[in-house]
């Protein structure tokens, strides 16, 4: 049968569906092209915060021409962030609860 020969709640539905598939797909696209943005931005940032540290642990080694130094810092390191560390909680008692660093 073709669209003509339809009932009209059958043509409605039809129609509700088809803008409700697109309202969804256009949403999808648009959540996922923000968060390709987001991703890129913060990738930058960290980027650039590296570049930054690593600039500033190298100056005084080029300064003073010391490659021993230079090239300690700009080591590739395993753990570039500083959530390397692994805090734990020990209450010694409930008043008195400490933090303990557990390097793992």
């Amino acid at each position: 049968m073709t669209l003509r020969d339809q009932p009209i709640r059958r043509k409605l539905m039809a129609i509700i569906l088809m803008t409700s598939g697109a309202v969804l797909l256009l949403t999808c696209g648009a959540f996922i092209v923000s968060e390709w943005i987001t991703f890129r931005h913060g990738l930058v940032q960290s980027l650039a915060t590296l570049a930054r540290i690593t600039a500033d642990n190298s100056s005084a080694a080029l300064a003073f021409r010391n490659t021993e130094n230079f090239l300690y810092a700009i080591r590739p390191t395993r753990r570039p962030w500083p959530f390397h560390r692994r805090w734990e909680r020990t209450a010694i008692s409930s008043l008195n609860p400490t933090w303990s660093c557990i390097n793992r």
